[in-house]
């Protein structure tokens, strides 16, 4: 393959106040296999107004790398559109100055381009570091073609760390969405899913390392409700853009509050905080009652908040008030304020408060019979079961006299 018929690929790294992490992001795009006989590489830096002089020597120590500089702090939506507005390449890709590639990220993602024209983003796996411990990708198979509703329900491909796209397609949906403060390249991935098709890249490993810690933007953002406003927008843009059945767009957004609310688990929150948060969504969209992760979550830090209170009936009593009073009177809403009172009832059974064990398990029958009779059921069922296997491996089940 030629020069001329060797694919560029333009690498947009936003950057500020970070001289000791640029060099590892820039030397790590440099670093890619095939780089000079798959394709060519264009590495365009855009410094967002750094406060010190560290941050630009960094990268001019990379002379093939392109500098641009803003005067002022636009954020990092408009340093990544001005790194597009400013490449050639037929391809883009987009790395924060804290994250890396792996040395095989251009030799998995390209060909797969290359090779289906009707493709205009191709993503993979990437290794999650978070507070420096890393954690590898699960090897579950992500969707490809028309992902949109997919993408609704779960932020499948990620963040930028292992994404490749079509310079023409990016440019068709406007890039970066410069008014949004937060999940910038989930809102990009939406829009692009809304008429364009995405292909899920199988690699022996994973693509790159995404970096975050407990004092980052988007875990401070999770804290102050910020990311779930960015998620509630973004999910209801996009159905405006391509509308779902009505029954379909209730359950995405009914599941936009349920990912907001396990990346709350990122936070420190204490227990009577969380399920303040529970009964603020529970107001918000009450058909998330009738989720199973909903009713698990809520009954278990309502447990935790009750036994510790120094009015444990009092707090209760509050927590299903509230509750009753953010989701209704439907069976769903029963259900789940009678799991919340068997998940107390078995927390004060555990530390033998047998008065709070008793008036729990009088207001889950009271709320909802059906659900104490299956929860009973269930529970000596399980006892049942397990009581075999100890009295196998007690020696009482099964055993013969041995004769002397």
């Amino acid at each position: 393959m030629t020069h001329a018929e060797r694919p560029l690929v333009s690498v947009v790294i936003p950057t500020r106040n970070r001289p000791h992490a640029v060099g590892d992001a820039i030397q790590s795009v440099l670093n890619q296999e095939c780089r000079g006989t798959l394709f060519e590489l264009e590495v365009i830096v855009v410094d967002d107004a750094s406060s010190d002089d560290r941050t630009a020597a960094a990268v001019r120590a990379y002379p093939t790398v392109r500098y641009l500089r803003h005067d002022v702090s636009r954020g990092p939506a408009v340093a990544r559109n001005t790194g597009i507005a400013a490449s050639r390449g037929t391809f883009l890709a987009f790395l924060d100055d804290d994250d890396i590639w792996l040395p095989g990220w251009m030799s998995n993602l390209l060909p797969v381009l290359l090779a289906a024209p009707d493709v205009a983003v191709a993503y993979g796996r990437c290794i999650w570091e978070f507070n420096g411990t890393r954690t590898m990708p699960d090897r579950s198979l992500q969707p490809s073609g028309d992902i949109f509703e997919a993408l609704l329900r779960k932020n499948v491909v990620g963040n930028t760390v292992a994404v490749l796209s079509r310079r023409a397609a990016v440019l068709s949906v406007g890039a970066f969405d410069q008014q949004l403060q937060g999940c910038q390249d989930y809102d990009l991935w939406v829009r692009l899913a809304v008429s364009h098709r995405f292909q899920f890249v199988e690699a022996a490993g994973p693509l790159g390392v995404y970096r975050s810690s407990s004092t980052g933007k988007w875990v401070q953002e999770i804290g102050t409700g910020q990311h779930a406003a960015h998620c509630r927008h973004i999910v209801r843009r996009a159905l405006a853009l391509r509308p779902l059945p009505p029954h379909v767009r209730d359950d995405l957004l009914d599941n936009v509050e349920l990912n907001v609310m396990r990346a709350l688990s990122l936070v420190p929150t204490s227990p009577s905080q969380y399920v303040d948060r529970w009964v603020d969504t529970l107001k918000g969209r009450p058909r998330v009652a009738r989720d199973s992760f909903a009713r698990r979550d809520l009954a278990w830090n309502a447990r935790i908040h009750v036994l510790a209170s120094a009015v444990p009936r009092a707090e209760a009593g509050s927590i299903a008030a509230r509750a009753r009073t953010a989701c209704g009177s439907s069976i769903h809403a029963r259900g789940l304020i009678a799991q919340m009172w068997l998940e107390i009832a078995m927390g004060a059974l555990s530390s033998r408060r047998a008065s709070l064990c008793v008036l729990a398990l009088a207001r889950a029958g009271m709320t909802d019979p059906p659900h104490l009779v299956a929860h009973l059921t269930s529970r000596l069922c399980r006892r049942f079961r397990s009581a075999p296997e100890k009295l196998r491996t007690s020696g009482l089940s099964g055993s013969q006299p041995t004769s002397s």
